[in-house]
């Protein structure tokens, strides 16, 4: 499969170059999901469901683009896991069926989070745990060097504020931890705001052309200040993340 932006490819010709922070989360899902039934919902090509797969008791691994499934079943397949096509906003299970849920870079993709929200919660058993994660739109505005830049599939992206708001309406928000934590220094935002004066000199946005996209992902993350910690740390008070993860427990 080739790398859109859409969805991650972790393997081949056409691998994505984020690949190693969307597998760190899947790692850090596996603690969760020991001896469980688990629903991986937008799971993509499925290299994550299998992860989870080697933990858990039983994993559905849910995607709505048949070629991802199909490659997932190809690719991935295994005695626990099973994949199918369907809807995150329309999930086709009984009620409090799965222990645990895992939705990572979801939410920002859907016309109607509340309702994602609210199928999760009926799927979902009662003290069963939610483990969601989303880039946080505020550190994304400030580390770009491209101001104009909107990422083409996401519908709406949150602030930490907003998606724990939001979350806080359907489950009880257990913990909050990050990826790339973000603390940055004088030096980081003025060479931040040199950047995005010598990349506006760039009419014809060759740059954008010449370099990788590994370099386009990371140049302004280091030139903001971001700290390559792929691995989730808890969040504390008043230390930022560029990418958000939330423990959910559904109290019903």
């Amino acid at each position: 499969m080739k790398f859109t932006g859409e969805r991650i490819i972790p393997e081949g010709k056409y691998s994505s170059p984020d690949t190693l922070e969307h597998i760190e989360r899947y790692y850090f899902a596996l603690d969760y999901v020991k001896a469980k039934r688990v629903l991986d919902v937008a799971c993509g090509i499925g290299y994550g469901s299998a992860l989870l797969a080697e933990k858990a008791n039983q994993v559905v691994g849910l995607d709505i683009d048949r070629g991802s499934i199909d490659y997932a079943k190809s690719h991935y397949s295994c005695q626990n896991l099973k994949f199918i096509i369907g809807d995150v906003q329309d999930l086709n299970f009984p009620d409090s069926f799965f222990d645990t849920i895992v939705s990572f870079e979801t939410i920002e993709h859907l016309p109607s989070p509340p309702m994602f929200l609210k199928e999760l919660k009926k799927v979902l058993k009662p003290n069963g745990i939610l483990i969601l994660s989303s880039p946080d739109r505020e550190i994304t505005k400030e580390i770009l060097i491209d101001t104009s830049y909107k990422n083409p599939f996401h519908l709406k992206e949150f602030t930490l504020k907003e998606l724990t708001a939001l979350l806080s309406k359907f489950f009880k928000i257990e913990s909050i931890y990050g990826q790339f934590l973000y603390k940055p220094s004088f030096l980081n935002v003025f060479s931040r705001d040199i950047s995005r004066w010598l990349y506006g000199l760039d009419k014809k946005k060759l740059l954008k052309k010449i370099l990788p996209l590994s370099l386009i992902l990371w140049i302004p993350r280091k030139i903001a200040g971001i700290k390559k910690d792929l691995k989730p740390v808890p969040l504390r008070t008043n230390v930022r993340a560029q990418i958000n993860i939330i423990i959910c427990r559904n109290i019903k």
